[in-house]
């Protein structure tokens, strides 16, 4: 068993855009609080203490990379849903298939992300999921339709 700082079990926190951005200084700053975190991202690297590449708009690779994460660090305890990208184009040029992406990453990511670690949370009678939002969502974007239908749903 890993310890945490106060000698108890360390909290172990999923952290999905974990390689850059608000991901990156999630993770900086989780890791300095003396959780433990397990971060994916499209991109190799990073500053996690188990670190993947991972497309959470995959069920399957997000199912395999949580249960390499409960058999390396422990069952995670919280679950921060980072990962998303922001594009510019005017709604009239949106394709379905560029509307259907920035949803997947955003909405499809922290779902696939809840339901591989929601069974565990329960099973231990709690949890947190946490999902990155934007001002966007409320304020809207010019250019930039798709990103804040996107944000607009995981805001709450």
């Amino acid at each position: 068993m890993i310890t945490g700082t106060g000698g108890g079990p360390a909290e172990v926190v999923v952290v999905s855009g974990a390689a850059a951005g608000i991901g990156l200084a999630c993770v900086r700053e989780l890791r300095e609080q003396g959780r433990l975190v397990a971060g994916c991202d499209l991109r190799a690297g990073g500053e996690a203490d188990l670190d993947a590449v991972v497309d959470v708009t995959d069920p399957a690779a997000v199912a395999s990379f949580v249960a390499r994460v409960t058999t390396e660090l422990g069952a995670p305890t919280v679950v921060l849903s980072a990962a998303g990208y922001v594009e510019e184009i005017p709604l009239a040029e949106i394709s379905p298939a560029t509307f259907r992406r920035m949803l997947g990453v955003h909405l499809g990511g922290l779902h696939n992300l809840t339901r591989a670690t929601l069974p565990t949370m329960v099973d231990r009678g709690g949890g947190a999921i946490v999902a990155v939002a934007s001002e966007l969502a409320i304020t809207g974007g010019e250019d930039a339709a798709h990103y804040v239908t996107a944000k607009g749903a995981s805001w709450d």
